[in-house]
């Protein structure tokens, strides 16, 4: 039983680590990460825009060219930039579930961790008083087993010695 408790002591450690692996990730790491990303959207915008503005401001002749590429590729920023800020809201959403999540986990982890120290080794002691209790009772019942094997071979075989207070009674018959 003691193996049991270990073998689950290591596991919930093993999954605390992963837990807190889990946290870093969404408080740090993806955070940074799109707040990266909506910064270099934003400098993409204002490259776009500026492309867009020269673009504007060439003529042919007379002819003022249509900048077509220069629109789509300012569209494909600000999609691009709206993208990236929804991620910011849902890595900050998953980040609040999650921590509502781990704090209910580590309310229920608790109980286990209590069952884990205090039942088990209960556990473990009263299996053990019990098999010991068996043990002695079988010691004791293989002992009369041969005492009785020896009284039944006496009553069989000769009389038994009398004991004193038979004796007595006996002479006065």
């Amino acid at each position: 039983m003691d193996l049991f408790g270990e073998e689950v002591s290591q596991a919930l450690a093993s999954l605390q680590q992963e837990i807190y692996r889990m946290i870093d990730w969404l408080e740090n790491d993806r955070p940074n990460y799109w707040r990266g990303q909506v910064q270099l959207d934003f400098n993409r915008i204002a490259h776009a825009r500026t492309q867009l503005a020269a673009c504007k401001r060439r003529t042919v002749g007379d002819h003022r060219p249509s900048c077509i590429e220069e629109v789509k590729e300012l569209e494909r920023a600000k999609r691009k930039l709206q993208y990236d800020q929804e991620k910011v809201e849902l890595v900050r959403n998953w980040r609040i579930r999650f921590q509502r999540e781990f704090e209910e986990y580590q309310g229920q982890i608790g109980q286990m961790q209590n069952f884990l120290n205090r039942d088990i080794p209960r556990s473990s002691a009263l299996l053990i008083r019990i098999l010991n209790s068996f043990e002695s009772y079988a010691d004791l019942s293989s002992g009369n087993e041969d005492q009785g094997i020896e009284t039944s071979v006496a009553v069989e075989g000769e009389k038994p010695e009398e004991s004193p207070e038979n004796k007595t009674s006996s002479r006065k018959t």
